[in-house]
């Protein structure tokens, strides 16, 4: 029997027992050993919704809606208190996409040799540092630097939480999941701005950075407290490991991630060219306000369909309709030329941003989850989507300033650009959790393991690599090559 190497990569129900998919491969003498992570998940119990609530989404909750308070705040406090321009403004803003975009390399990295559960509390300190930096900001300049900053909290923050999520979810879970995630995205963006502007009021524009500081900080305390201890880190190769992973898995960073840069274009393009129509068409403040609420209360109310549709048809299943519903969506746009038509342009632009929810996330997730450096990859992925959030409002605004229509119809034919590709390039990435990874591969069998003993620490013996079949699994088949060990759910080679 040639020599192969099993990883645990997304749970299957194996004999009535949930484990890993096995993935199959040869043997490399140069393949990376695994990676903390990897370590680090024995002490994570099997996935559950519960467990994603505290792990997951209960951060994400304290930390979204802390970033929100601060959208309406910060271009206003920079103009009145530090007598910014409105230039230095647009540059000051840029900072933090530029530090998401500039860190996801280096946070990738940072992430790998930290581990899960101190990437998040990393991340989230930083993110609180930074409100309370901007409290005390004497000036524009030490603002803007607290905002590149915040930039590069989120990126260790969200690059550790997705590498997590790529590894412990189930790959016909993870669509749901995700897609839960950019749901929560969304609500704490539309409930974040609504306590900023509160405390505003009452309190002034300094007292939103240091509130927003809190609620990181409670957040990173949710980690501390929810997170099971991770052993303690390990030296490893992570730049050998980062530029093996972007030589051998470029075609996936091309295909997948030239598609989700178009997508990510025209995201952030709609924020930019929906309140545009509004104005030129004459609509007030308040009607303004309206468009957009109807379009971002149509993606709030309809993520979890995203999901739905990603773990039971596949990725590409929410994928198409989302791409082709907001294509649509652009070339509608320059004919929007009252408020009805313009607030259901808007609401069609949330039906098709809300059939994309997490998709960006569980494509990154899917294509990672095999690899010993998920994080270098998720890391160089991430800068490719995060582009868009650089290159969308730029491309899309300058080409406004010389004809609306045309901006509109640039970001309708990245759509189809993003269509055509993904249908005839871009892989199915969702992995079925009955089947198995056996191409070119012998059978793999299953025999549970006995009851586990505990040692003189009190650990399950059989917990980890290396399990000796002829004396923890008498009279097995000799043909195993693997075994699941009921108490930690995760497969074990031999």
């Amino acid at each position: 029997m040639p020599e192969y190497e099993a990883l645990s990569r997304e749970a299957v129900q194996v004999e009535g027992h949930v484990c890993s998919d096995i993935v199959t491969e040869q043997e490399d003498k140069h393949a990376p050993s695994p990676t903390l992570h990897d370590k680090e998940l024995d002490a994570v119990p099997p996935f559950s919704w519960s467990l994603l609530f505290l792990l997951v989404y209960l951060p994400a909750i304290f930390n979204g809606t802390g970033s929100g308070m601060i959208v309406p705040v910060l271009p206003i406090f920079a103009k009145e208190e530090l007598l910014a321009s409105d230039y230095v403004i647009g540059m000051m803003l840029a900072m933090n996409g530029f530090g998401q975009v500039a860190f996801n390399i280096p946070a990738g990295i940072v992430c790998r040799k930290l581990g899960i559960k101190a990437s998040f509390c990393l991340g989230l300190l930083v993110v609180s540092g930074c409100g309370v930096t901007a409290y005390f900001a004497p000036n524009v300049w030490v603002l803007g630097l607290a905002c590149l900053m915040r930039g590069a909290g989120l990126c260790i923050y969200t690059l550790g939480r997705q590498s997590f999520v790529s590894a412990w979810i189930p790959s016909d879970r993870r669509g749901r999941a995700l897609s839960g995630m950019g749901g929560v995205g969304r609500i704490t963006s539309v409930v974040g701005p609504v306590i900023g502007g509160f405390v505003a009021e009452r309190a002034g524009y300094r007292a939103v950075f240091l509130v927003q500081a809190g609620f990181a900080t409670v957040g990173m305390l949710a980690v501390v407290a929810c997170m099971p201890t991770t052993p303690p880190k390990q030296k490893d190769s992570s730049q050998t490991a980062c530029c093996t992973t972007l030589h051998d898995h470029r075609w996936n960073l091309l295909t997948a991630g030239l598609y989700c840069l178009s997508v990510a274009i025209m995201r952030n393009s709609r924020n930019l060219l929906l309140p545009l129509q509004a104005h030129a068409i004459g609509s007030s403040i308040e009607q303004v306000g309206l468009v957009t609420s109807a379009s971002f209360v149509t993606d709030a109310s309809l993520f979890w369909t995203a999901g739905l549709l990603m773990d039971r048809w596949g990725r590409k299943a929410a994928a198409l309709p989302s791409t082709l519903i907001m294509t649509i969506s652009f070339f509608l746009l320059p004919f929007a030329t009252t408020q009805y038509g313009l607030m259901v342009v808007g609401a069609l632009f949330g039906v098709g941003n809300a059939m994309g929810s997490g998709l960006l996330m569980a494509i990154g997730s899917d294509l990672a989850a095999p690899l010993a450096a998920r994080s270098e990859f998720l890391g160089v992925f991430r800068s490719i989507t995060n582009s868009g959030a650089l290159l969308g409002p730029m491309l899309t605004g300058g080409l406004a300033e010389i004809s609306f229509a045309a901006a509109s119809v640039m970001n309708g034919s990245v759509g189809l650009f993003g269509l055509v590709w993904c249908v005839v390039l871009v892989k199915e990435t969702l992995v079925k959790s009955t089947t198995l990874h056996t191409e070119s591969t012998p059978e793999v069998k299953f025999a549970p393991l006995s009851e586990p003993s505990a040692n003189a620490e009190g650990q399950d013996k059989h917990e980890g690599f290396g399990v000796d079949i002829k004396k923890d699994v008498p009279g097995a088949d000799p043909d195993v090559i693997a075994i699941v060990s009921p108490r930690s759910s995760i497969i074990h080679c031999l």
